[in-house]
């Protein structure tokens, strides 16, 4: 088995949309930031394995007012929901998700940080 004997850190991924959709790989980090400056209309996760964890920290812009629709479907939520972003300029969410059996993701979140 594994022994850690320090704090274990990563750095984090800069998820970007274009054309609307962004893709997190779940391969590459445990989180990730995305600034939205346009609607997200597809949000897709690749690579999901057994043990999946990442965090997402999702602002606006100093524009505000972008959502993101369409998560993908190996996403839940608590209570079936997905949030709705908050859209005030330069707000920020956080979104928490893990994966136990390499299929769906355990997502929940926390908003309106400001």
């Amino acid at each position: 088995s594994q022994q850690f004997t320090s704090a274990q850190r990563s750095g984090v991924t800069t998820l970007t949309s274009s054309s609307n959709v962004v893709t997190l790989d779940a391969s590459l980090n445990n989180s990730y930031v995305l600034e939205l400056d346009e609607n997200v209309t597809t949000f897709t996760v690749t690579n999901i394995a057994v043990g999946t964890t990442f965090d997402i920290e999702i602002s606006q812009d100093g524009s505000g007012e972008y959502a993101i629709s369409g998560w993908d479907a190996a996403i839940t939520w608590p209570d079936g929901t997905a949030p709705t972003i908050s859209v005030s300029a330069n707000n920020v969410d956080v979104i928490s998700c893990k994966s136990f059996d390499g299929t769906t993701l355990r997502c929940c979140y926390a908003q309106d940080f400001s």
